[in-house]
């Protein structure tokens, strides 16, 4: 079911693209600190996974624009400022949503925080594809409509 009362505005619906069980959507782009752009991405949106876990590659752009951030190499994370001001913006079905910076923070720890852009360095994990957690999904409200394999989202 859908409670009306929890968002604004309408739900967008977007369709599944993945076969095998995964929520996994078209990512129409992400923008980060509005200098930074991604195209051509999907993503599986996962509500039991804490972070956003992305190709390396895509993780370095994103963490290296974060003035302050370091690469811990030991446990492949990135440390970043615990008083960033960066924001990702999400676009699925034409809409954008907003990632806070307080949500890009995974983990603090008195002044040291840990970004919650996670990269994925796995061989078999392709270059397309986020596994997209709680950091987006506290922030809107989410339907998973299994009989019409979609997946929507509101403000």
């Amino acid at each position: 079911g859908v409670d009306k009362s929890k968002f604004i505005g309408e739900i967008t619906f977007n369709p599944v693209i993945n076969t095998v069980g995964f929520w996994q959507i078209n990512l129409d782009s992400a923008i980060f600190n509005g200098n930074l752009s991604f195209s051509g991405k999907t993503a599986i949106i996962d509500t039991g996974t804490t972070t956003l876990f992305m190709p390396s590659d895509d993780a370095a752009a994103i963490n290296n624009q974060i003035p302050g951030s370091v690469f811990d190499k030991e446990n492949k994370v990135y440390i970043v400022p615990c008083d960033s001001t960066s924001t990702l913006y999400l676009r699925f079905g034409g809409v954008d949503y907003t990632i806070p910076s307080d949500d890009l923070i995974f983990e603090q720890s008195s002044s040291i925080c840990i970004s919650a852009i996670i990269p994925n360095d796995l061989d078999s994990f392709p270059n397309n594809l986020w596994i997209v957690g709680q950091p987006f999904l506290k922030n809107v409200y989410s339907v998973y409509d299994v009989k019409n394999r979609q997946v929507g989202f509101a403000h």
